[in-house]
């Protein structure tokens, strides 16, 4: 719980400050390329490790219910932390290769779709990554 909790306060920092900040100064992504690039980056893995957190909470609070048993064996002592390492590993994979969040000041969110907005290109971004994280 703390850590989707640090995940949860980590992914408003960058869509709350950094979209805040964004939105009264009037800069867009040509503005501070770098630092919106790195930004969207961050945000990103932070919500890709945040969603199968939440996943491998359900999973831990429902084998708790099932078998006391088979919860001591999966997830007792150092495991935990075993376990918490796994959807940060998928991220941070994501993180070096995958495409960053650009701030999108007509939506006021950061996106992966850098045209959404200003023209239709739905055809052209696919990424079972995000289907997977919503």
């Amino acid at each position: 719980m703390l850590y989707l909790a640090f995940l949860d306060l980590h992914t408003t920092l960058y869509t709350g400050l950094w979209g805040g900040i964004v939105s009264l100064t009037g800069n867009v992504f040509c503005a501070w390329p770098t630092l919106a690039y790195w930004i969207g980056n961050f945000k990103g893995m932070a919500w890709k490790t945040e969603s199968p957190a939440a996943v491998l909470l359900a999973f831990n609070r429902c084998v708790e219910a099932y078998d006391k048993n088979l919860a001591k064996f999966l997830f007792e002592g150092k495991k935990s932390f075993i376990w918490m390492c796994l959807p940060f590993i998928w991220s941070g994979k994501d993180f070096i290769v995958g495409p960053p969040g650009i701030y999108n000041p007509l939506y006021s969110t950061i996106m992966y779709n850098p045209h959404g907005g200003y023209f239709a290109d739905q055809n052209s971004i696919v990424s079972l990554k995000h289907v997977f994280c919503n």
